[in-house]
């Protein structure tokens, strides 16, 4: 596998340090584990699920449990400003989307207790929006789907004509008002479905996206990125798609020019700093 980017000081091949992740989806969560725990650093959990396998990772130190994440109420604020106190960890990495959502939502109480890996907000809210997102793919001339954002109150829907099957998704997956509950890109097979199912979107969201079908393999692109400039880079391959939802088996591979291009056009418009990972 090729990395693009530069290659770590020695000094920075193993780490020390305490961290919290926060979140309960086992596969980012191992993830995370495996990779602070082999740099040598010590690794936390909070808001997983106490059935969730990525307890049983042998690099996990310590579980915490904290009240349910809610934008409506603030136990679970309260509770980790005070575990975040109490442990004093180098970092907290919120791991799932709405964990980021809360902590984003809360950055500025959050900072008074420690550090935490977010956005900047006015990025935040910009990467959070698929529509806006397309928009800067399209002025960038990136290669993508085609695709209709459709406003709400719009009759768009009725008078657009559809090549099916297309694939229809909400502008901003993970909202408050659902309590992290994610609403997934849906494969809709003809016209009476995509209505109905734009008008359940239309309840939560302000706009969707419908987009053409592509054929062929999945793949990501994970960055790291400093003010617009990418810094390291490698890729994915997607080579099991059991759930609809994403892949859950991949393989790593060097990074495809032609995608990484498109990668850097896109990361230098958003001039974008931290992870990312586009597919």
């Amino acid at each position: 596998m090729t990395l693009y980017g530069r290659e770590r000081p020695e000094a920075m091949k193993k780490l020390r340090g305490k961290v919290l992740v926060l979140g309960h989806d086992t596969r980012p969560l191992i993830a995370i584990f495996r990779s602070l725990g082999r740099q040598g650093i010590e690794v936390h959990v909070a808001g997983c699920k106490a059935t969730s396998p990525a307890l049983r990772s042998r690099y996990l130190a310590a579980v915490h449990y904290l009240p349910r994440f809610e934008l409506a109420h603030n136990d679970w604020l309260k509770e980790l400003s005070a575990l975040m106190d109490r442990e004093a960890y180098d970092l907290v990495i919120p791991a799932t989307e709405f964990t980021v959502l809360s902590c984003q939502r809360h950055a500025d109480e959050l900072a008074r207790h420690g550090r935490v890996y977010l956005l900047a907000p006015k990025l935040y809210e910009l990467v959070n929006d698929k529509a806006a997102i397309y928009e800067i793919v399209r002025r960038e001339g990136i290669s993508a789907p085609g695709t209709v954002v459709v406003r709400k109150g719009s009759d768009a829907v009725e008078t657009a004509c559809f090549k099916f099957p297309v694939f229809v998704k909400p502008s901003c997956s993970v909202t408050a008002e659902k309590r992290g509950l994610k609403d997934y890109a849906v494969r809709i097979e003809n016209a009476g479905e995509l209505a109905d199912y734009v008008e359940r979107l239309f309840e939560l969201h302000d706009h969707v996206l419908i987009q053409d079908t592509v054929t062929g393999q999945g793949a990501g692109m994970e960055l790291l990125a400093h003010e617009g400039n990418i810094l390291l880079a490698f890729q994915h391959r997607r080579l099991h798609e059991s759930t609809g939802f994403g892949s859950s088996y991949r393989e790593s591979v060097s990074p495809d020019p032609e995608l990484f291009e498109a990668s850097k056009r896109l990361i230098k418009a958003l001039n974008y700093t931290g992870v990312a990972m586009l597919e």
